[in-house]
């Protein structure tokens, strides 16, 4: 999981694993990537985090709630999560004020799972208008007409909405604007099909750190000033004195912890840039640091999330790194020009 300072409040937060083949102690298996996308209060998309556990349990989700916490977090509006057990409540002991919204398409599907495929059309009619209802009261109202007409045949989903009945109805709560946002984890997911295209040409990966560190490079946000395509060494900092030849007197630079060097710190002194870099945690002599001026790094990792959106660079594969990166900055120079351009 990332360690960058997160903003103090989210409207929402979107909460749902991705399933990706990690080979452990000489065996492969499946481990659940979880990714965290909020919504600013810009109003932009914003991957909070990606951690990877080998199972999504609610113990895992309570360690992200935690995590998050300790970034900055104090409190999230609306938490839209896939309805697994246990995750609301490692929500609510970390945030005890969240609203916690279970996804609807996900409570829809897995209720069809316990029908046969000839019932499935003249059950999703009635399953459809619980959810459609405009009020709570008409959409309890719904489920028991529809217990009353399929209870007796599929008792396990009228079974199932009524367990996670706390979590359908806050739903009804909100504008059908609201609604149309947060009554699905689809955002997330919409976001996990750019990564399966990505991953899909992999077998499976060597260690947790190299599934992230390609994800991280997906979904990375930003407005660069340079571009570069590195290794994937730990140290990035090894590989950023030609990148920061554009920096001039007076300017600040913010870098996390692995650009963390007395060598790099001094080189940048001797040009009156200041270098306000997140220190190592077993830092003897510990530089100036400014937290506060820290959070304005995630302007350009916001940057690179705009990217993914250019389907050439989310999902090309080049044998030719030269090739890739003059597609990013191809990306790059168009989202340039949308900022800059003039709207008269």
């Amino acid at each position: 999981m990332a360690d960058r300072p997160l903003d103090p409040v989210y409207p929402v937060i979107f909460f749902d694993p991705l399933r990706v083949k990690i080979r452990d102690e000489g065996l492969v298996r499946n481990k659940a990537v979880y990714v965290a996308l909020a919504l600013t209060n810009e109003g932009e998309k914003e991957v909070l985090g990606l951690g990877i556990e080998q199972t999504a349990g609610a113990k895992f989700w309570l360690k992200v709630m935690n995590e998050l916490k300790t970034r900055g977090v104090n409190d999230v509006l609306i938490a839209v999560v896939d309805g697994l057990k246990g995750f609301p409540e490692a929500i609510g002991t970390v945030f005890p004020l969240t609203t916690v919204q279970t996804c609807i398409v996900h409570l829809i599907r897995n209720s069809l799972a316990f029908v046969s495929w000839t019932d499935r059309k003249l059950i999703m009619p009635d399953l459809r208008a619980i959810c459609r209802a405009e009020t709570e009261a008409a959409a309890a109202a719904e489920l028991d007409r529809f217990e009353a007409e399929w209870g007796r045949r599929y008792p396990a989903i009228g079974q199932a909405w009524r367990r996670a009945w706390a979590y359908v109805v806050p739903l009804f709560a909100f504008p059908p604007a609201i609604r149309k946002m947060i009554y699905t984890t689809n955002a997330v997911e919409s976001l996990h099909r750019s990564l399966r295209k990505i991953i899909k040409t992999r077998g499976s990966f060597p260690t947790d750190e190299a599934a992230l560190k390609l994800l991280f490079l997906v979904d990375a946000n930003g407005l660069p000033i340079t571009l570069k395509l590195t290794e994937g060494q730990a140290h990035d900092g090894k590989s950023a004195a030609d990148m920061l030849d554009t920096l001039r007197e007076g300017d600040v630079l913010l870098a996390d912890r692995a650009y963390d060097s007395d060598a790099l710190r001094q080189s940048l002194a001797a040009r009156g840039v200041w270098a306000n870099v997140k220190p190592m945690p077993r830092r003897v002599n510990i530089p100036t640091f400014s937290q506060f001026l820290y959070r304005y790094r995630n302007l350009v990792e916001r940057f690179f999330n705009k990217l993914k959106h250019f389907r050439g660079v989310a999902t090309r594969y080049d044998k030719c790194p030269e090739n890739y990166l003059a597609g990013v900055k191809l990306a790059s120079a168009r989202i340039w020009m949308r900022v800059n351009e003039s709207t008269t």
